[in-house]
């Protein structure tokens, strides 16, 4: 324990010394590093503007050349005048050279691109007649700079419009083309110390020119975007000039391992006298950890405690003292707590389980009173649908025999009865299949109109669109709305059909402020005036009962009108929340 404490003390001192010694180290090396960059970023900008300035002047003089020479009568007249124009254009043209000897090619070429003679002679020919040069230059009668690549590199092209003056019309073209990198090696200074510097030239795709050999990524760099004239300005060029990173590193190599030396000169100092001061600190600890010792092993708080020494070592053992003895005592305490609280568990425990025991035996009887109410619910719902069934064959009997008789109208209306019995039949297997829970009303409208149009002859038909929705509506609703989407249904399908086969029918449900508005149209001949003004005092059976359907039974309005077919507009209160997700 005490050498714990000491090497504790130790390490604490160790690792403040060697924070502040990393701290300084890590901040002059910082700064001299920040330093040294400054000093290679300002000779990195020395050298970048020297350059760019030495490469600006020969660019501007090459343009400045071809601005005059392609004004020079001599060239003006070679285009007008062809004959014997070779005897004075070549030498004019070969007398032309670039500052130390770079290579190039000046070419005159006519209005077309083609050339008619170059600085080379007849075996040195291109043809400049790509669109976008030709419409510049000729067209628009303005000069053109342009970067090219090849095999061997960038080439820079010129061209300028060689102008008539009588007609102050382009009749040809002056071209110059020339290879970028001997004239940029030529701008390069001789600089001391420049071994180890890169030099990029790039335009606005990219790099076009470099003196890196394998890309060589420089630690700094200083970028200046090159000025020229028009129309060298449209190049984009800029001059990059940087320094590797084993050259501008050289220096902070030889500082690191000077900090280096020193921080180990540190550490090996400060070990051995935290080691020390340890030592004298941690000594009144190590007396009171025999003494506490002791008094463990003899199992008697009430032992005396010595120590020697008249500082807080004291107080802290006169403290223990009196920490064992409250110790005891909160000790007892809490034994008799808990054997009382122990005793109030058991309680707990027994009262707990037998109510768990009387809920589960009331959860028994309750899951078998469902499952009964299930399985009579299941048969009255079978039983319903079996007794509508047989009521639409005793109908369909009573219809069979109607027929035999000839009695029409007396056949009709058990149809009608057949259709009202088949839409509460539909509408019943609806909600016994839910278990009677509130029904989707697209699928409700959708079922018993289908069931409706079921009565259909072979070779009518009538085609169906009801809007998709969210909106629900309980039983009470749904038998009601059953027989009046029922009602319509028939209507349509006995007067839209007259005098044709075909027939529309379309359902639209909105949902306006706590009710819902379901709107039934067919394209049939509509409904008649009484009807449209609210007169049901006239009207058949079927909207009679339409009319008490809505009005009564689901407390709502229903309003009739003509719209390219018949409309009927019901409007009743929403009941049914949306079934979930």
């Amino acid at each position: 324990m005490p050498r714990s404490i000491a090497n504790k003390i130790s390490l604490a001192a160790l690792s403040l010394t060697m924070a502040v010694v990393l701290t300084l180290g890590t901040a002059s090396y910082l700064f001299t590093r920040h330093t040294l960059k400054e000093q290679i970023k300002e000779k990195l900008s020395f050298e970048a503007a020297l350059i760019s300035h030495r490469l600006e002047a020969r660019l501007d003089n090459i343009n400045n050349d071809m601005r005059n020479m392609s004004a020079n009568l001599i060239v003006v007249n070679a285009l007008v005048d062809s004959a014997g124009r070779e005897m004075y254009v070549e030498p004019f043209l070969r007398s032309y050279h670039l500052p130390q000897n770079i290579p190039c090619l000046l070419t005159l070429c006519d209005f077309s691109g083609h050339p008619i003679i170059s600085c080379q002679g007849p075996e040195k020919l291109r043809v400049y007649s790509d669109q976008p040069l030709l419409t510049q230059v000729i067209t628009h009668q303005r000069p053109l700079a342009r970067l090219e690549q090849n095999e061997q590199g960038s080439n820079l092209l010129i061209a300028y419009p060689v102008l008539y003056g009588a007609t102050g019309q382009a009749e040809g073209l002056l071209v110059l083309e020339l290879p970028l990198s001997p004239l940029v090696s030529a701008c390069l200074p001789k600089i001391p110390g420049a071994e180890g510097h890169i030099f990029k030239l790039s335009d606005k795709d990219g790099e076009i020119w470099t003196t890196a050999k394998d890309h060589t990524p420089s630690i700094l760099s200083t970028t200046i975007q090159l000025k020229g004239q028009a129309p060298l300005d449209q190049l984009a060029l800029a001059l990059t000039v940087g320094q590797e990173s084993r050259l501008a590193y050289a220096s902070l190599t030889t500082l690191t391992g000077i900090y280096l030396v020193i921080g180990i000169l540190i550490l090996q100092l400060t070990i051995a006298a935290s080691r020390f001061m340890a030592k004298k600190l941690t000594a009144p600890l190590v007396a009171l950890t025999i003494t506490a010792d002791q008094v463990t092993k003899s199992n008697d708080p009430t032992s005396q405690i010595t120590v020697t020494s008249h500082d807080e070592i004291t107080q802290l053992a006169s403290s223990f003292k009196t920490m064992l003895a409250r110790l005891q005592e909160s000790h007892d305490s809490l034994e008799q707590r808990v054997a009382e609280r122990t005793k109030e568990l058991h309680s707990l425990n027994a009262e707990l389980v037998n109510e768990v025991a009387e809920r589960i035996r009331a959860e028994a009887k309750t899951r078998e009173y469902v499952e009964t109410q299930a399985v009579l619910l299941r048969e009255v719902n079978h039983r319903v649908k079996n007794n509508l069934v047989a009521i639409i064959s005793m109908l369909h009997q009573e219809e069979d025999r109607a027929r035999e008789k000839g009695m029409q109208e007396y056949e009709h209306r058990i149809q009608e009865v057949v259709w009202r019995v088949a839409g509460l039949l539909t509408v019943h297997r609806l909600l016994s299949s839910s278990e009677w829970k509130p029904l989707p009303l697209s699928q409700l409208c959708e079922s018993v109109i289908q069931e409706t149009l079921k009565g259909l002859s072979a070779s009518s038909s009538i085609r169906l669109s009801v809007s998709p929705s969210d909106l629900c509506v309980d039983s009470d609703q749904a038998h009601s709305l059953a027989m009046v989407l029922n009602e319509l249904s028939t209507n349509t399908m006995k007067y839209a059909l007259c005098g044709r086969d075909t027939a529309s029918i379309s359902v639209a449900i909105e949902p306006r402020d706590g009710s819902i508005q379901l709107t039934y149209q067919d394209d049939g001949p509509g409904f008649p005036e009484p009807l449209l003004r609210g007169d049901f005092s006239d009207s058949g059976i079927g909207i009679t009962l339409v009319n008490g359907l809505v009005t009564r039974n689901m407390q709502g309005t229903i309003t009739l009108a003509n719209d390219n077919g018949g409309v009927a507009r019901i409007s009743f209160p929403a009941k049914a929340p949306e079934p979930a997700a």
